[in-house]
């Protein structure tokens, strides 16, 4: 483009300025757009991009039957910008893949994995480049006679047939964005990485005691008790003391309870702290989906907060302020002011302090608005307001440092999400960065 509409020096010099002014503008709109989706658009803004750029060569096209300068520029325009929206969401999410590699192994991927990374992106950049250049060869080969001598010769025989290769790489690529979307959100936060349609097989519910449960269809968050793995026994959720337990038969479908297990290595009616939920039968089988551990949940004045609710509130935040932690917890602090609910967590991007201060009015409106107990006891003034600490990057990742030194195994090291020991609170406190917690000390 830069080539056919710029025939002077003039020209060209107004171009590079309309492709840099473009650039420019179609990056930071991006970079915008992508923090402030309260849903992650990835893949809209991935084929948005690819529009234009598409557009862009069908205007140029036009132009080259009907010249005009008005319609050169706007397709010059059009293509940058578009081709800068594809590649700034692909740089995006190639961040977001970054945290999610970061996050499985436990540390942020070595140099050799960004080198790598570059030398794909570069490669792809060759090989696209390529294949327009062996197209417009073959173009030539097949239409072309004698190459003209003289620059009007060539300008006037530019054929909008020229323009082939690009066109196609760029419905290719819209194509591939289709069939395989760039979405960015355990189970709802892999949905945001591999898109809605792709199935998903639970792993089934196990504990180092044993297998208990193993999943019979695709996209299910219950799985059917194996009978013959394990005894069970279940107590309804919030059974007085000394209610006898209740067995495989005598279970309801739609209730809660906590799940009692005896197995045949001698461990005999231990309580594993889960809360179960009865989702079902299969045959005569009871299905059951895990919904949160009875002893790590918050508690102040019995309005019993799950770890459910928990999950739930971090995720709300995420979404309201276009944010993704790296990790997060909550604690039940009675001994500063009134009882009230503290979280830390680990964002991906340093935090400005007026984020910092709607985040705690959040974290307070949040669980409002999923435990009506807590919202009774905030309005009776028996909980006090919810506070936000941001922690130091790598927070999480220095935590599971040390609990690999203290020879914990990996697969056992499980998500922080209650501060319930005094470990754990005071490791976690003393990773809170200073402006944060000068702002809460200030209030």
């Amino acid at each position: 483009a830069y080539t056919y509409i710029a025939v002077t020096a003039d020209a060209l010099i107004l171009c590079m300025g309309i492709a840099l002014l473009c650039t420019y503008a179609a990056s930071a709109l991006t970079d915008l757009a992508v923090r402030r989706a309260k849903e992650k658009k990835g893949n809209f803004l991935m084929m948005l991009g690819l529009v234009l750029w598409l557009y862009g060569i069908i205007l140029f096209i036009r132009a080259l039957d009907t010249p005009g300068m008005v319609e050169e520029y706007l397709s010059l325009a059009l293509c940058t910008m578009g081709a800068t929206v594809s590649v700034r969401v692909v740089v995006r999410m190639g961040g977001d893949m970054r945290r999610v590699a970061a996050f499985a192994i436990g540390h942020e991927p070595g140099a050799g994995v960004d080198l790598v990374q570059q030398l794909r992106v570069e490669f792809a950049a060759l090989a696209g480049q390529l294949a327009a250049l062996i197209g417009l060869t073959l173009i030539c080969v097949f239409t072309a006679t004698d190459f003209p001598d003289d620059w009007n010769e060539i300008f006037h025989s530019f054929s909008p047939l020229l323009t082939l290769p690009a066109v196609a790489l760029v419905l290719a690529a819209i194509v591939f964005s289709i069939l395989f979307p760039l979405t960015r959100q355990h189970m709802e936060k892999l949905r945001r990485y591999i898109g809605p349609d792709i199935p998903l097989h639970n792993m089934g519910y196990a504990a180092s005691e044993g297998y208990m449960a193993m999943p019979v269809e695709l996209n299910a968050n219950d799985s059917v008790l194996l009978p013959r793995s394990l005894i069970y026994e279940f107590l309804p959720e919030d059974a007085p003391d000394g209610m006898r337990p209740l067995l495989l038969d005598e279970v309801e479908v739609g209730k809660n309870y906590e799940i009692i297990i005896t197995n045949f290595s001698g461990l005999y009616r231990y309580r594993i702290m889960d809360i179960v939920k009865i989702t079902g039968k299969h045959n005569n089988t009871p299905k059951i989906e895990f919904l949160y551990r009875s002893n790590m949940g918050l508690n102040l004045a019995n309005e019993k907060t799950t770890t459910q609710m928990l999950d739930w509130v971090a995720e709300k935040m995420q979404e309201k302020f276009g944010l993704s932690f790296r990790g997060y917890s909550f604690y039940s602090e009675t001994n500063i002011g009134m009882p009230h609910y503290v979280m830390v967590a680990e964002p991906d991007k340093a935090l400005t302090p007026e984020l910092r201060k709607e985040l705690s009015l959040a974290v307070d409106e949040f669980f409002r608005e999923c435990n009506e107990k807590y919202e009774k006891y905030r309005r009776w003034n028996m909980i006090g307001d919810s506070v936000f600490f941001e922690l130091e990057d790598g927070a999480y990742a220095a935590y599971r440092e040390l609990l690999l030194s203290q020879g914990r195994v990996l697969n056992q090291i499980k998500p922080v999400i209650v501060l319930n020991t005094p470990e754990r609170k005071d490791f976690f406190y003393g990773k809170i960065t200073a402006e944060s917690a000068a702002e809460n000390a200030a209030e």
